[in-house]
């Protein structure tokens, strides 16, 4: 008998559109995300569901004040999650919530 071995695609893949589409052509299981799932984690929701970046943000602090993270982890991820220096600069444009200059998280 045949084995099945699951398809994983990896990849920039900024939105749940590009997700579903990518899948589809390539006939994958799941995918496999940085850089688009530090952007924003709730990429991996149903798009209704999805979460704007600032509530994202919102619910990392309180999940690291739940589970007493190192404060200079959360710093990092926070900053790198409010910066988009990650995601190539070809994505920029499609990438919609910006907090520019010095922007703060209330």
């Amino acid at each position: 008998s045949a084995i099945t071995v699951p398809t994983i695609v990896n990849g920039d893949m900024y939105s749940r559109k590009d997700i579903d589409e990518f899948k589809e052509m390539a006939g994958a299981d799941s995918v496999m995300l940085a850089r688009p799932a530090l952007y924003n984690t709730s990429i991996f929701q149903k798009q209704s569901d999805a979460l704007t970046k600032h509530e994202v943000i919102q619910e990392y602090l309180r999940e690291s004040l739940r589970w007493q993270t190192n404060y200079a982890n959360v710093k990092y991820v926070v900053c790198e999650m409010m910066n988009n220096r990650r995601a190539p600069h070809e994505f920029l444009h499609r990438l919609p919530q910006k907090y520019p200059g010095r922007q703060t998280i209330k």
